[in-house]
Formats: C-alpha cells, structure tokens, sequence
C-alpha cells in the first residue's frame, strides 16, 4: 500500500508586483471543505496552516490534506503536489504586469516560517 499524497500545510509567496488573493480548499473525507481565503501582498507571504478536527466521541483526529490553490480568475492547481505525506510546502505567485497574469509555481525556497 502506498502512502497517501497528502499535503498539510503551504506557504504562498507573493513574487508578483501587486497584492493577490489566494483561496487554499481544505478536504477530508465525509467533512464540509474548508476554504481559507487570504491577500497577500508583494514580497510578502502566507502559511496556511494545518487544519485538523476530533470525532466527537473524541477517539480519534484526523487531518485535512490541501485539495488545491487557487489564485482567483487567474489560475488554480490541483493536488496531489506531493508523493507522500507533507507537512510543509512552498508555493510562488509569479505574473506579467503587462499582460496582467498570475500564476502559482512550486518553489525552491527555502526558509523558516
């Protein structure tokens, strides 16, 4: 059996000139989505963070796993992003002034969040 492709958390850089606003969708099975909606400005990032819930006879957590990234009326990905159980990714909004387009991009960064 494989290890599920799940990613937990994300960091979004804004690499892009102007302020952008980043919807993450949240799922777990047989729970209502979560959506964490975000403005992130130039040179600035985001971490959207672990979301996590208990059954309510409280004998169990789960996880919800990051079903994708969305940069509105621009560009959207859809997961997997990763081949294994990930806490922590990075992500990069790069665009075109000119054409006025954005998109997101895995990064390479590397940083302490």
């Amino acid at each position: 059996m494989l290890p599920p492709k799940h990613l937990y958390s994300a960091a979004i850089i804004n690499k892009h000139s102007k302020p952008q606003a980043v919807h993450v969708v949240y799922r777990s099975e047989g729970q209502d989505d979560i959506v964490e909606k975000q403005i992130i400005k130039p040179n600035e990032h985001h971490v959207f963070t672990q979301k996590t819930f208990t059954r309510p006879d409280d004998t169990a957590s789960y996880t919800y796993a990051i079903e994708n990234i969305e940069v509105p009326e621009f560009h959207e990905i859809k997961g997997p992003f990763v081949e294994g159980p990930t806490k922590l990714k990075a992500f990069e909004l790069i665009g075109d002034d000119k054409e006025g387009s954005v998109s997101i991009k895995e990064s390479n960064e590397v940083r302490v969040w």
